[in-house]
Protein backbone atom coordinates (compact mmCIF):
# COMPACT_ATOMS: atom_id res chain seq x y z
CA UNK A 1 0.00 0.00 0.00
CA UNK A 2 2.91 2.59 0.32
CA UNK A 3 4.49 1.88 -2.53
CA UNK A 4 1.03 2.76 -4.64
CA UNK A 5 1.53 6.17 -2.39
CA UNK A 6 2.67 9.64 -3.01
CA UNK A 7 2.19 11.02 0.29
CA UNK A 8 2.20 8.61 3.86
CA UNK A 9 0.96 9.82 6.65
CA UNK A 10 3.22 9.78 9.96
CA UNK A 11 1.20 10.70 12.56
CA UNK A 12 2.78 11.43 15.91
CA UNK A 13 1.97 8.99 19.01
CA UNK A 14 4.76 9.78 21.72
CA UNK A 15 7.61 10.27 19.22
CA UNK A 16 6.94 10.67 15.26
CA UNK A 17 11.06 8.99 15.41
CA UNK A 18 9.42 5.74 14.58
CA UNK A 19 10.85 3.44 12.18
CA UNK A 20 6.84 4.52 10.20
CA UNK A 21 9.14 7.67 8.77
CA UNK A 22 11.69 5.43 7.74
CA UNK A 23 9.40 2.56 6.16
CA UNK A 24 7.76 5.30 4.29
CA UNK A 25 10.72 6.66 2.43
CA UNK A 26 12.05 3.16 1.93
CA UNK A 27 8.83 2.49 0.03
CA UNK A 28 9.27 5.80 -2.01
CA UNK A 29 6.47 7.38 -0.44
CA UNK A 30 7.09 11.14 0.78
CA UNK A 31 6.60 11.19 4.48
CA UNK A 32 4.18 13.33 6.23
CA UNK A 33 4.90 14.44 9.86
CA UNK A 34 1.84 15.03 11.26
CA UNK A 35 2.88 16.77 15.01
CA UNK A 36 2.84 20.47 16.16
CA UNK A 37 6.21 21.50 17.55
CA UNK A 38 8.50 18.67 16.11
CA UNK A 39 12.46 19.06 15.75
CA UNK A 40 14.14 16.05 13.10
CA UNK A 41 16.66 14.91 14.59
CA UNK A 42 19.61 15.71 12.07
CA UNK A 43 17.65 18.77 11.40
CA UNK A 44 21.09 20.85 11.12
CA UNK A 45 22.31 18.97 8.58
CA UNK A 46 19.32 17.60 6.91
CA UNK A 47 17.13 19.49 4.75
CA UNK A 48 13.71 17.43 5.39
CA UNK A 49 11.81 19.88 3.18
CA UNK A 50 13.55 18.18 0.11
CA UNK A 51 12.04 14.89 1.08
CA UNK A 52 9.22 15.22 3.70
CA UNK A 53 6.66 17.52 4.79
CA UNK A 54 5.52 18.51 7.79
CA UNK A 55 1.93 19.83 9.24
CA UNK A 56 0.75 20.70 12.44
CA UNK A 57 -2.68 18.85 13.66
CA UNK A 58 -5.08 21.99 12.77
CA UNK A 59 -3.83 21.48 9.45
CA UNK A 60 -4.94 18.01 8.89
CA UNK A 61 -8.33 19.18 7.21
CA UNK A 62 -5.92 21.25 4.74
CA UNK A 63 -3.94 18.28 3.51
CA UNK A 64 -5.23 17.82 0.57
CA UNK A 65 -3.91 22.07 -0.63
CA UNK A 66 -0.86 21.03 1.51
CA UNK A 67 0.21 18.04 -1.15
CA UNK A 68 -1.03 20.13 -3.98
CA UNK A 69 0.95 22.63 -3.16
CA UNK A 70 4.08 20.28 -2.65
CA UNK A 71 3.44 19.00 -5.87
CA UNK A 72 3.43 22.28 -7.54
CA UNK A 73 6.42 23.67 -5.89
CA UNK A 74 8.54 20.24 -6.41
CA UNK A 75 7.48 20.42 -10.33
CA UNK A 76 8.96 24.58 -10.32
CA UNK A 77 11.97 23.56 -8.82
CA UNK A 78 12.70 20.52 -10.87
CA UNK A 79 12.24 22.68 -13.76
CA UNK A 80 14.72 25.49 -12.79
CA UNK A 81 17.29 22.23 -12.36
CA UNK A 82 16.99 21.21 -15.79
Amino acid sequence: MLRKSKFCLCPSRYEVGTPRIVETIYAGCVPVIIKDGYVPPFSEVLNRKIFSVKVGMKEIPNLKNIFDEYISETVLENAKDS
